[in-house]
């Protein structure tokens, strides 16, 4: 369930830009938007821009139309342009521009509507105007086919009318614009969610599945990695070696040097044993000094020279707090001869080959 964050409220008062070079005309779109109202009219001021004079209404006026519109009016269409530009930036747009088609000297009406239409997508457009300079064709193809006409004289209820119905669009416009943006932020929002609790998720499944002090895997992915290579042994003549390997008298390490000294041990051997195998062989820590290793596509001639590089490797000294220390192993295997052994059972013959081992070095 998606739930909007805040509401859409609908700027007001809607603003208005007038654009003409005749300040009668300009005085009259003023009259109209400080005194009158949508059933009211101002017959005597307006004449000339209203031709029929309007009949005054009886019943109790609605508010006046100040209170509903905020005008703006300006005598060319560089300036107006300006104008509008300016209020866009400052987040207070123009909804409605009237605009008359000829604006001597400078940009005419169709000019001022291109350069508009450049900056502006979404602001209704009213041309006004007493001629044909321009074909419908000729004006569609400089600013498209949103736009309006209204012919002078001009029709006080009719531009009335026209200016609610194009200001309800505009509105309904923003306000599906702006739901919508709501919208793709709050998807955006969830998908960075799922997103993070994805990583989040491959995260727990990677600390599951490692040795928190080594960083190397621990049994469970043993068990994975087993069942995957088991299938695969049965289609190749090579085998899958099992090595076993844990630390001579680590517990007297960790007696004598502190635990601090046996974890340092752990790690290092760890980082060797990665070190020395291919990247297709797998490095596990079975806990305490234990080690083991997972090895597909053996023969006995590899597993033999695959356990004298780990020796040579481990028993190199490392330097930790400034003293030199030596890492003693031993190091048991077994071959699985096909794909029907048990982890179970190559497990315990490493482990028996493994303490062969220690009890010849007694």
């Amino acid at each position: 369930l998606i739930i909007m964050k805040r509401s859409f409220q609908p700027t007001s008062p809607t603003r208005i830009l007038a654009i003409d070079d005749d300040a009668d005309v300009l005085s009259a779109y003023q009259a109209i938007f400080s005194m009158g109202t949508a059933e009211t009219t101002i017959a005597n001021t307006l004449d000339k821009l209203l031709g029929t004079p309007q009949t005054e209404c009886k019943t109790e006026p609605p508010p006046p139309l100040s209170s509903l519109f905020e005008l703006s009016t300006i005598n060319s269409g560089e300036k107006g342009f300006q104008m509008l530009t300016e209020a866009s930036r400052e987040g207070r747009p123009y909804s409605v521009v009237y605009l008359d088609m000829r604006i001597p000297p400078g940009w005419d009406g169709l000019k001022t509507a291109e350069m508009i239409r450049s900056v502006d997508q979404t602001v209704r457009i009213i041309l006004i105007t007493a001629y044909s300079d321009y074909s419908m064709t000729a004006i569609r193809s400089r600013i498209g086919v949103d736009f309006h006409f209204l012919n002078k004289p001009v029709d006080k209820k009719e531009l009335l009318q026209l200016t609610q119905m194009l200001v309800d669009q505009w509105n309904q416009f923003n306000e599906l614009q702006f739901y919508r943006e709501q919208l793709e932020n709050q998807v955006s929002d969830l998908r960075n969610q799922v997103a993070e609790m994805d990583e989040a998720e491959k995260k727990l499944n990677q600390l599951a599945r490692t040795d928190a002090l080594t960083g190397v895997c621990n049994r469970l992915v043993l068990e994975e990695r087993f069942k995957e290579a088991q299938i695969r042994v049965n289609r190749s003549p090579k085998m899958l070696g099992i090595l076993l390997l844990d630390l001579d008298k680590f517990k007297e390490v960790n007696d004598t040097e502190g635990h601090h000294v046996g974890d340092a041990f752990l790690i290092e051997t760890a980082k060797r044993l990665v070190q020395e195998v291919r990247q297709s062989d797998v490095v596990i820590r079975l806990g305490g000094d234990e080690f083991c290793i997972l090895a597909e596509g053996l023969t006995e001639d590899g597993v033999t020279i695959l356990i004298q590089r780990l020796r040579m490797s481990l028993e190199s000294s490392f330097i930790f707090e400034d003293k030199n220390y030596l890492i003693h192993c031993s190091i048991g295997y077994t071959l699985a001869l096909s794909g029907t052994e048990t982890l179970e059972t190559l497990m315990k013959q490493a482990d028996q080959s493994m303490y062969e081992e220690k009890r010849r070095k007694r």
